[in-house]
Parts: structure tokens; C-alpha cells; sequence
């Protein structure tokens, strides 16, 4: 597990090196909030294996978490630019809000039990397992990543058939095979 998590740490600062010095679009700009957040992520999961005290493994949670809330929020606006997709900016509001309030929700779950209602750290060796039981917010932002995930597949799904440059055909295969 570390081994693949340090990989997938180099490999997403590569990729957000290329995307950054190669900036030129909004759509360049969603692209490395995406690698910003996948960073966020794959640090704080493999810093939540080495967390010696239940508060530096509830401050890491968050940090992956975090890093979780902008990937799914850059997701759908970087599909959305590249497909060229008109989407009302409600709807991305009101996305973009649910995906801050559920931020909220995990760091005031231990009053609230909304995203976990019950959790406990065990420590297996080296390593700190978090065991958990769903919370109701839990289940709405699964939904959430779903009906994105979904949102994005028919975008690039509408956009694929509607082209024929090589080039853009080879892009939303990439995106699509990523998903």
C-alpha cells in the first residue's frame, strides 16, 4: 500500500507539474485543481497510515477529504469546459455548495454522526485502520459522486459521437477510460 501510494504521489506531482507549466485555458486551471485535490488525497491517505494519535489521524482524514471535495467538483467543470457543455451555473453552484457543506459535515462528524455514525481508529501494527458505519450524509455524497460521474460519462459519451477530429476522439476516450 505505501509503495503504491508513493508512486501515485510522483506520478500525480508529474502531472501536476506538466499541467501547470503548460496553463493556458480554464479548462488548464480545472485541470490542476484536479491534480491539486488527487494530491491532497493520496497525501493525507498514506499520512493517515503512519498517524500515531486519533487527533494527527482525524486532521489527516480531513486533509484527504478535502482533497476528495475539489477532485469531484474539478471533475465536472473540466469536463464540462473540455465538452464545451452548457450546464446552468446553479447547478454548479449548488454542487459546488453540497461538496463544501459535506467538508463541514466530515469535520463535525464526531458531534453529528451524519457522515459516520460510528467510527473507531484500530491499530493494526504499523498502520491505523478506520472502521466506520455510513452516516446518512455518507449516502448523499456517494449519490452526489455517482450523479457527476454519470453527468460526465454523457458529456463526453455526447461529445465523442459528435465529432470527428482524431484528436478530440482520443481526449474524451482518455477521460472516459479514467472514469
Amino acid at each position: 500500500i505505501i509503495i503504491t501510494q508513493l508512486i501515485n504521489i510522483i506520478l500525480i506531482v508529474s502531472e501536476t507539474y506538466i499541467v501547470f507549466t503548460n496553463m493556458k485555458n480554464r479548462m488548464h486551471y480545472y485541470l490542476f485543481t484536479n491534480c491539486i485535490g488527487m494530491l491532497l488525497f493520496g497525501a493525507g491517505y498514506l499520512m493517515m497510515l503512519f498517524s500515531k494519535s486519533d487527533d494527527a489521524y482525524y486532521m489527516t482524514l480531513w486533509l484527504s477529504w478535502f482533497g476528495k471535495v475539489c477532485v469531484v467538483i474539478s471533475l465536472l467543470l473540466f469536463c464540462r469546459r473540455l465538452c464545451e457543455y452548457k450546464m446552468p451555473k446553479l447547478i454548479i453552484a449548488l454542487q459546488s455548495i453540497f461538496a463544501l457543506v459535506t467538508f463541514g459535515v466530515i469535520i463535525t462528524t464526531s458531534k453529528t454522526g451524519l457522515f459516520y455514525k460510528n467510527f473507531y481508529l484500530e491499530r493494526d501494527g504499523k498502520f491505523t485502520v478506520f472502521n466506520y458505519e455510513q452516516g446518512p450524509w455518507h449516502t448523499l455524497w456517494n449519490t452526489m459522486v455517482v450523479f457527476i460521474i454519470v453527468t460526465c460519462l454523457i458529456m463526453l459519451f455526447k461529445s465523442l459521437a459528435g465529432t470527428q477530429n482524431t484528436q478530440k476522439k482520443k481526449q474524451y476516450l482518455i477521460i472516459v477510460a479514467g472514469l
